[in-house]
């Protein structure tokens, strides 16, 4: 396993601990990681590569919602503005978050995208 993902397993550690807070912890926890200055951004799919590996090795399954507060905080630490996007469903009920560069959806796939509404973007 790379130090990426390794750093990827420590991250969705953190927030499993920060969402014991509840949401608000972890909207706080996205919200107050910025986009650091880098003279070459990491590219997202190494990134994102290095996140499903160490989720193979995390003790319980990983959620859309966790790997993409992970998802977002590592890119972001390293020069890529990253967003975080939350959708839900009304009828029937249903919600997924997605991580977005540059207005594309690098992640997740995203089930009926076509009938989620964006709820909020961090």
């Amino acid at each position: 396993m790379g130090m990426l993902a390794l750093r990827a397993l420590a991250e969705l550690v953190v927030v499993d601990t920060v969402g014991l807070a509840g949401f608000k912890a972890l909207h706080r926890l996205v919200r107050t990681t910025h986009t650091a200055r880098a003279s070459r951004p990491v590219d997202p799919v190494t990134v994102q590569t290095a996140l499903r590996r160490a989720a193979v090795l995390y003790f319980k399954q990983t959620h859309c919602l966790q790997r993409s507060v992970v998802l977002t905080r590592m890119l972001r630490r390293r020069g890529v503005n990253a967003q975080m996007v939350i959708g839900y469903q009304p009828v029937p009920p249903a919600s997924h978050a997605w991580v977005e560069v540059d207005g594309e959806i690098i992640n997740e796939t995203v089930p009926n995208q076509d009938k989620l509404i964006v709820l909020d973007r961090w």
